[in-house]
């Protein structure tokens, strides 16, 4: 692996751990038996290094976004795009965590990210306008409904992880899947006759139990 790689992947898990305010350029270079000045070669400072994670985040996500075929998008489809998406977001999870203080801090990331929800609007209206197509979703009801609806699957996606770590004591698939089901079940208002069988068919393959809400909240009922 290179120096650059592995300064990157040493900050990553730092920031991951201690949190935003505790990684400096010497906590780095001391995990990775470099002088600092050897990571300043590569990276001038931490923000960069926080600016370089951000850009590895973002293309990570963009890639289940830009390799789907129209004819799989389903509630189903969805859901495990959430998962996965969610896996990843846990692995830069300092990014969610401490992004706004991160935005006031590096102004570049504010702008690019900015830029980044006027694509993500466009590129899931075309995935409703597709389910529609599919005869997954039912035609808009409203005027602006369904760019209301992707605002708010946004704005959630940006918050599950904080909500994530106050009620739940593990972390893993079964966390990602939690946060999926609560997203892809906001879709049910929105579904056709075939839409809604889609979506009760592979619940049903799934055999869980009923939903009762947070788990930490059910174990002290």
């Amino acid at each position: 692996m290179k120096t650059r790689d592995k300064i990157l992947q040493e900050a990553k898990r730092q920031l991951n751990e201690e949190g935003l305010d505790r990684v400096t350029i010497r906590s780095i270079a001391s995990a990775l038996e470099i002088s600092p000045g050897n990571l300043t070669y590569h990276f001038k400072n931490v923000d960069a290094i926080i600016y370089e994670l951000y850009l590895q985040l973002v293309e990570a996500l963009s890639q289940s976004i830009e390799v789907f075929h129209p004819d799989k998008l389903s509630t189903k489809w969805f859901y495990d795009q959430s998962v996965s998406n969610f896996a990843v977001m846990w692995d830069y999870r300092f990014l969610l965590l401490d992004f706004v203080t991160i935005t006031r801090r590096i102004r570049p990331i504010k702008e690019h990210f900015r830029q980044l929800v006027t694509l993500r609007q466009l590129q899931f209206r075309m995935f409703a306008d597709q389910m529609i197509a599919n005869d997954i979703m039912q035609e808009e009801r409203v005027p602006g409904l369904y760019d209301r609806f992707i605002l708010q699957m946004i704005i959630y996606s940006d918050a599950w992880l904080s909500d994530a770590l106050v009620h739940f004591d593990t972390h893993g698939e079964h966390v990602y899947h939690f946060y999926a089901d609560l997203m892809v079940s906001s879709l049910v208002p929105y579904l056709t006759e075939k839409g809604l069988k889609e979506y009760l068919a592979w619940k049903a393959d799934r055999k869980e139990p009923p939903f009762r809400g947070y788990p930490s909240i059910l174990g002290k009922m």
